[in-house]
């Protein structure tokens, strides 16, 4: 198994062109490839990211290649589209965390929807959706009573449409599924996921919901992710953007 994921290893930076005096932006991305059961660094990859994830991956030998069982990565079309062409038997997973992001993030769009359609403003301190809105994005599981009651307060007088309690039980779902132990179970959860997902599509607010549920789907132990538009159409995720040199 690989634990494929980049970061930024300094700051942003602009290097004058002593000719034009032109400044252009630097972004410095890093690439590191680990094996999941030793941790051990496989490989750490400066430059261009998608010439240099294909050179890596190509001047591995045949053989490694076809052994590579699970993948992890963040949610990049670009780099799964790599990971397709030199490693196609291998299932890839995306990490939790990115996922549970996912989520929240489409939580925290709907409140701001609601509060745009519905106040026709931004939320304020004296509304209990946004004065309440960390607990929006904590785990439900995790909440006491007394926390437990202000969310339910959240949802009876700042969500008038439904739309808000329909995305922020999605996002739990995607929790739970999370948590799965076995196939069966992640089968059972992922079927109700669909389910809630389905019902906030038919609730007649589209406008209240955000452009993009993020959607889970779990395959021999790996976590795969797939978003749907409003429309129900498949596309692509970028959660990281980097600005060309």
């Amino acid at each position: 198994m690989l634990c494929i994921d980049e970061h930024r290893f300094r700051s942003v930076r602009y290097f004058q062109n002593a000719a034009t005096k032109a400044g252009p932006r630097f972004e410095s991305w890093m690439t590191t490839i680990l094996d999941r059961d030793t941790g051990q660094v496989l490989g750490v990859l400066v430059g261009p990211r998608p010439q240099g994830r294909r050179d890596w991956l190509f001047a591995r030998p045949l053989q490694w290649r076809l052994g590579r069982q699970v993948v992890a990565i963040d949610p990049s079309a670009e780099l799964r589209k790599a990971l397709r062409m030199w490693l196609p038997r291998t299932a890839v997973g995306v990490d939790a965390f990115h996922l549970i992001s996912l989520a929240n993030q489409a939580v925290t769009e709907t409140r701001q929807n609601l509060a745009q359609q519905v106040k026709d403003r931004r939320g304020r301190a004296v509304d209990k959706a946004w004065a309440h809105r960390m607990l929006l994005l904590r785990g439900g599981d995790t909440l006491s009573c007394r926390a437990g009651r202000r969310l339910d307060e959240v949802f009876a007088v700042d969500d008038p449409t439904g739309a808000l309690q329909a995305v922020w039980r999605i996002k739990e779902q995607h929790r739970a599924l999370l948590r799965t132990g076995s196939l069966e179970d992640a089968a059972a959860a992922k079927t109700e996921l669909e389910e809630l997902v389905k019902a906030a599509r038919t609730t007649g607010n589209e406008q209240a919901l955000p452009h993009c549920l993020p959607v889970v789907e779990r395959d021999q132990g790996a976590h795969h992710y797939r978003s749907y538009d409003r429309q129900g159409r498949s596309q692509q995720h970028r959660h990281k953007k980097v600005v060309p040199h």
